[in-house]
Order: C-alpha cells, then structure tokens, then sequence
C-alpha cells in the first residue's frame, strides 16, 4: 500500500497515486508543500488522512467519479 505524490498546481490541485490509481483533490494551495513532506518522508497515509479532511472535494481519475466533502 502506498502513496505517491504525483503533483501539483498553485491553484490547489492536488494529484496523488494510491495503490497504484490517480486521484486528484482540490485543497488550499498553501497546505500542499507540508502534505509533500510527509509523504516524501514515508507518512502517505498520514498526509492522506489530512488532506481527505481538508479538501472540498476529490475525484477518482479512473472512474471521473467526483465525490463533494
């Protein structure tokens, strides 16, 4: 199980690769750098568990399926 940070965008788009499929989140820009961290430094999950509480909302790039938080 793994979390891999696959990029970003100064308007708050986040794209991550969980077990091996893209999602993207819409987060405030300036946490991005701090959840890269983390994950760079092996907390994937960690960060994952912060940046599902606070995203307004997140997509499932395989499905397109958008989910509102």
């Amino acid at each position: 199980m793994s979390v891999i940070f696959m990029g970003s965008d100064s308007s708050g788009m986040l794209h991550l690769e969980i077990n091996g499929k893209g999602y993207s989140y819409k987060v405030d820009a300036l946490l991005i750098p701090g959840w890269k961290k983390m994950i760079d430094n092996g907390a994937g999950f960690k960060a994952l568990g912060q940046i599902k509480k606070h995203c307004t909302w997140w997509r499932n790039n395989t499905t397109g399926k958008i989910t509102l938080t």
